[in-house]
């Protein structure tokens, strides 16, 4: 079971009591990046949401627009922003590099898998090198959790 941070902080409340738990932060993970940026001293950069997330991956398709077989004429098209976002959180979850679809695409014969492998490598790659330039994105450090909570504290 996931908690939100509000059941979370109440489950330390319960167990704490109310002068222990004043102690306690609880965060979600893109406030505990924030926080662990800021207590760094991290350089500034703001936390992208999910419509800059849009932006830029629009941004991204436009200036590769040229380079692009599959995906040419895209940057405008809210299904295929929508469809390499989806993408992209699911190769950072599953820790899929673009360089392992890179090497997936050079074993497949299959010409239009190639494309849309090699393609979505390239899409992203220039999403996150736009993204490094001016934000911090949480769905990059998904890496780091250690693990959910599970309702056991």
């Amino acid at each position: 079971m996931r908690m939100s941070s509000f059941e979370t902080e109440k489950v330390f409340l319960d167990r704490l009591g109310a002068k222990k738990c004043q102690n306690v932060k609880v965060f979600g993970f893109s406030r505990f990046c924030r926080y662990v940026f800021d207590t760094i001293n991290f350089e500034q950069k703001n936390v992208i949401d999910d419509s800059t997330r849009a932006v830029i991956m629009s941004l991204a398709l436009e200036q590769l627009d040229t380079s692009l077989e599959m995906f040419a004429n895209s940057s405008g098209k809210k299904s295929v922003i929508e469809a390499m976002l989806s993408a992209l959180k699911e190769c950072k979850k599953a820790k899929i590099s673009t360089e392992m679809l890179r090497n997936v695409s050079a074993l497949v014969d299959d010409k239009t898998l190639k494309t849309k492998l090699r393609e979505t490598a390239l899409i992203i790659d220039t999403f996150d090198a736009i993204v490094e330039q001016s934000y911090i994105d949480p769905v990059s450090y998904t890496h780091l959790r250690a693990h959910e909570t599970r309702g056991n504290l």
